[in-house]
């Protein structure tokens, strides 16, 4: 039990499809059920005059696949295993009528190995194991036929009783394994269902996870198609994507050859209300389209297709994005779970799409974002600049023009003295970098005055003693020399506007007086005379016009 225990674990490593996984139990425990019937009625056939040679070969046999079995199975050889299974059966049966006349029950046995070929085997082999069990069967009836015949002088008796043996085993055999047939041919139909669902549930995460890294490139729309080809051995799958633009349907991705045909010579399909891949989109659920119906309606059919499903890429209750289009080689491929497998499969698909466009949506919007943020960057850095070039030529002119009153000062006794700062101290001012020092015994801290990051001056503090300026000092200077910088700057505007006021009142009043003058010579009269007095000067020259032969004088 144990030993039996540790296969039945290890089946569960050994086959991931639950269907081979299931066939390989059952088989595991009927070997297991077989040999031990065989050791326990054994001894009572023994008893009841069977032949012991027949007997312990049966057991030797019986045990010999009972250990070869389990062994083949956790070798994941489940064909050789159930064809030993069903020999096994074959050879108890064949010993037991070899010991026993064709005319007994016994000959039942033989509905043993066509019942575990049935179940276990494909329906090939089961036709041929029938013929195999009919003709030894009649081989068996004729050859004790012919012994008997001549052993005993009821000739006829024996043999219209083995002939009727014989008839009646072969009308069992034959009523056996019609059933048998109809039987596995159902099983077989189970089964394919079930391995073609468990190798599409198997391949259903490496697909997933192709769709949760998607984008709506051709290349990863391609190889995601190509996996449910793979997965469910379909001859052919394509994906159709609404164009927002006209919503009609283009082909984005096909497989193989034809696929590639398909995607250089067609690319959307026209707007067709009737056309299978529109009803789907229109209907929002799967059409499958069989070989047996309509020709418009196999319009889609490739060379090879014998049946066709279009799944709509589905999410929730909006527009499908697309149609997947799936095509078969085989007339019943698409069973209802492989619909709704597969409908699942198309909705995971139009989740991998949408999230791909919005990621790239948003991707765009990140990228025009940080490109704009980039021209307000670049704007910024251009507006400081012209900021820095307008205060310095301002303050440029400004100082050239007050360089009597404009100069260097120590506030010292509640005065201001003229002074001038090292040439050290101004051109780290001019870095614009705060600058601390040692000067005759005293710590000296200069601070840039700087407006709109161009430096204007310096802020010189000086204190006797060796203590060093504390952070504290350090901001604080540099607060001072901020509000500083915007005092002078505020003041130089004033100054600015007041001259600029004084000027036009100038300016109305000299407009004043010329307007007033009719006369040529009165006017320039009248302009000389204000021109002088508002500009201060000592001299005024009016020329108007240019004598012959002045330009060329000049000239020379």
């Amino acid at each position: 039990m144990n030993r039996l225990s540790t296969h039945l674990f290890r089946l569960q490593a050994l086959y991931s499809s639950p269907v081979e996984r299931l066939f390989a139990r059952r088989l595991l425990l009927g070997s297991l059920q077989w040999t031990v019937l065989v050791l326990v009625v054994m001894p009572f056939m023994l008893l009841a005059g069977f032949s012991v040679p027949a007997a312990t070969t049966i057991a030797v046999l019986t045990i010999s696949a009972g250990l070869a079995i389990p062994y083949l199975i956790t070798r994941r050889q489940l064909s050789l295993a159930a064809h030993l299974m069903v020999l096994d059966l074959l050879g108890a049966a064949i010993l037991t009528t070899l010991s026993y006349r064709i005319d007994t029950p016994f000959m039942l046995l033989f509905t043993l190995p066509l019942m575990a070929a049935g179940v276990l085997l494909p329906r090939s082999r089961l036709l041929g194991l029938a013929v195999l069990i009919a003709l030894i069967i009649g081989g068996t009836g004729a050859i004790q036929n012919m012994l008997e015949m001549e052993a005993t002088p009821l000739g006829e008796t024996i043999t219209s009783n083995i002939a009727y043996a014989i008839a009646i085993s072969v009308a069992t055999v034959a009523l056996n394994t019609s059933m048998l047939v109809a039987f596995s041919s159902s099983l077989d139909t189970v089964r394919h269902e079930h391995r073609q669902l468990a190798d599409l549930i198997q391949h259903l995460d490496q697909t997933g996870q192709t769709l949760r890294s998607l984008s709506d490139s051709g290349e990863d729309l391609n190889r995601a198609v190509e996996q449910i080809r793979d997965a469910l051995d379909l001859y052919h799958v394509q994906l159709y994507l609404v164009d927002p633009a006209d919503d009609l349907p283009v082909l984005r991705a096909s497989t193989g050859f034809i696929g590639r045909r398909l995607l250089e010579e067609e690319n959307a399909v026209r707007p067709d209300d009737n056309s299978p891949l529109h009803v789907a989109l229109r209907q929002r659920d799967s059409i499958l389209i069989l070989a047996t119906d309509a020709e418009e309606q196999r319009s889609g059919f490739l060379p090879a297709t014998r049946s066709e499903l279009l799944c709509p890429l589905q999410i929730g209750d909006w527009l499908p994005l697309g149609v997947l289009e799936l095509h078969s080689s085989a007339p019943d491929a698409f069973s209802i779970p492989v619909q709704h497998a597969l409908a699942a499969v198309a909705g995971q698909l139009a989740l991998g799409i949408y999230a791909a466009r919005q990621t790239r949506e948003l991707r765009a919007s990140y990228q025009e974002r940080d490109r704009l943020a980039e021209q307000i960057d670049a704007g910024q850095r251009e507006l400081a600049r012209l900021n820095r070039q307008w205060v310095s030529a301002a303050w440029g002119t400004y100082l050239e023009d007050h360089r009597d009153r404009v100069a260097g000062f120590i506030w010292q006794n509640g005065e201001l003295i003229p002074a001038h700062s090292p040439a050290e101290l101004v051109q780290a001012a001019a870095d614009g970098q705060a600058v601390v020092e040692t000067r005759d015994g005293a710590q000296v801290l200069g601070v840039p005055i700087r407006l709109r990051g161009q430096t204007l001056g310096v802020l010189e503090f000086q204190r006797s003693g060796s203590a060093d300026w504390s952070s504290h000092a350090l901001d604080l200077a540099e607060a001072v020399a901020d509000r500083l910088a915007l005092a002078l700057e505020n003041a130089r505007l004033f100054e600015q506007a007041q001259m600029t006021a004084h000027r036009e009142q100038l300016v109305g009043q000299v407009t004043a007086q010329m307007q007033g003058t009719t006369d040529l010579q009165a006017l320039l009269a009248v302009a000389a005379e204000q021109f002088q007095d508002a500009l201060g000067a000592t001299h005024t020259q009016i020329r108007l016009g240019i004598l012959p032969g002045e330009s060329n004088h000049e000239h020379a």
